[in-house]
């Protein structure tokens, strides 16, 4: 049987105070160079289109911990596809 991997140990935050970290100018800077280093959305990329990206994702959603929101591998997807992605609950 396939071992899950393991939650980041951290603080986990309230809805409200979750919405609050994208608006910290440190994560809008993180979500800026992120954009920078990977302009095109990942997934139109994996599905052979070629997409500007909008939005910088979580690769693992970070459900409110502190630790894998700030050091949680990131990847720059479009909004559509942010959106869609968001919406199945990753």
């Amino acid at each position: 049987m396939p071992q899950r991997a393991k939650p980041m140990p951290g603080k986990r935050l309230k809805p409200l105070r979750k919405r609050k970290l994208y608006e910290n100018r440190r994560w809008r800077e993180k979500a800026r160079r992120q954009l920078i280093a990977e302009p095109l959305c990942a997934e139109c990329k994996r599905q052979g289109k070629t997409t500007l990206a909008t939005d910088a994702d979580h690769v693992e959603p970070h459900k409110g911990n502190l630790m894998a929101f700030w050091n949680g591998k990131l990847q720059s997807l479009c909004k559509k596809c942010h959106q869609e992605k968001t919406a199945r609950g990753g």
